[in-house]
C-alpha cells in the first residue's frame, strides 16, 4: 500500500501547474476562521448550493493549486505554510459541506479531499487521515462490487 501511495504522490506533486503568482494571492486570501488552526477563504460561500458550480469546491480546488505550485519541499522547510495547509484541510472536514448534485458528493469532492490528502499524507496525524478517508469514502467508486 506504501508503494501505491508513493506512487500516487509523485504524480500529484509532479504535475504542477505553471502560474505560482495565481498560488501566491490564493495562499495570502487564505484566513483564519472561528479558531487560529482553521482556515478558510472569505470570498466564498460555504453556505451555497448551487448544482453546478458550487463555490465550497473552490476550497479544495484552491489547496491543491497551491499545494502543487509551491511544491513539496516548501512542505518540509515551511513550518507555517505546512500548519496553514493543514488548518485548510481540517476546516473541510470539520465542516463536511455536502450538495444538492449528487456528483459533488460522490466524485468531486473525495477526488479532491483524496488528493489533498495525499498531497499532505506525510506531515498528517493518524486521525486527521482517518476523516479525510471516511470522506473519500463516500466516492461512488467505494460501492462498486467486487
Amino acid at each position: 500500500m506504501e508503494t501505491i501511495l508513493h506512487r500516487f504522490a509523485r504524480m500529484l506533486w509532479d504535475d504542477q501547474p505553471a502560474d505560482v503568482s495565481s498560488a501566491e494571492k490564493l495562499y495570502a486570501s487564505l484566513c483564519p476562521a472561528d479558531t487560529p488552526d482553521t482556515f478558510c477563504w472569505a470570498d466564498l460561500d460555504y453556505t451555497d448550493k448551487t448544482r453546478s458550480f458550487w463555490q465550497p469546491a473552490q476550497h479544495y480546488a484552491r489547496m491543491q493549486t497551491i499545494l502543487k505550485s509551491f511544491g513539496e519541499e516548501r512542505l518540509h522547510r515551511d513550518g507555517d505554510y505546512a500548519s496553514r495547509m493543514i488548518g485548510a484541510l481540517k476546516y473541510w472536514l470539520d465542516h463536511d459541506y455536502t450538495n444538492p448534485n449528487w456528483w459533488h458528493n460522490e466524485i468531486g469532492m473525495p477526488l479532491g479531499i483524496g488528493n489533498i490528502t495525499i498531497l499532505l499524507y506525510p506531515l498528517l496525524d493518524a486521525e486527521t487521515v482517518s476523516r479525510a478517508a471516511a470522506l473519500v469514502g463516500r466516492g461512488s467508486m467505494a460501492t462498486l462490487p467486487a
